[in-house]
């Protein structure tokens, strides 16, 4: 309950957004599809922390792999195939999708190592912490503004982690 304390916190902060910026201005549903994505991705972690204490790692991986590359070309071919079409393959495209890809990699190779030493808990706590890291960067590199409910987002998830720690 204390993971979703900050998205609640956070998501609570919506502003419907101006007329130029193009969003919706249907915050509440979306800000209920946030806490319900958190809420499956911490399900998914504890799935997969079960597993990681069950199965060799390289046997998981590869499943998750596998399970994950057959669910996203059905996505990408279902709902995107008209943008896949439209895209042009040089430098400009490929190298970012090349270096996110890499980064997947790296973090789903990690994760279940992760899992294992500090469990799911530990981990989506950890993980929370990543959209307050991108409020900050984009505060300091963009220049945008910081509302003060990240601050208490923030408090709200370091005290999780504290109070995880010490149990």
């Amino acid at each position: 309950m204390r993971c979703h304390c900050s998205h609640v916190v956070s998501s609570g902060s919506s502003k419907p957004p101006d007329s130029t910026a193009g969003g919706s201005s249907n915050a509440t549903l979306g800000n209920a599809l946030v806490i319900l994505g958190a809420t499956l991705y911490a399900a998914s972690n504890v799935s997969v922390e079960y597993l990681a204490h069950r199965v060799e790692t390289t046997e998981l991986l590869a499943f998750i792999g596998c399970s994950g590359s057959l669910i996203s070309i059905t996505q990408l071919l279902l709902l995107e195939k008209e943008e896949l079409q439209s895209l042009s393959f040089d430098g400009s495209t490929v190298l970012p999708m090349v270096v996110f890809s890499l980064a997947l990699f790296a973090f789903y190779s990690l994760t279940p190592l992760m899992l294992r030493l500090g469990g799911a808990a530990l981990f989506n706590l950890s993980l929370l912490t990543s959209d307050l890291w991108a409020v900050g960067v984009s505060a300091v590199v963009f220049n945008q503004p910081v509302e003060g409910i990240y601050f208490a987002s923030l408090v709200v998830v370091s005290v999780g982690l504290v109070i995880f720690s010490l149990r």
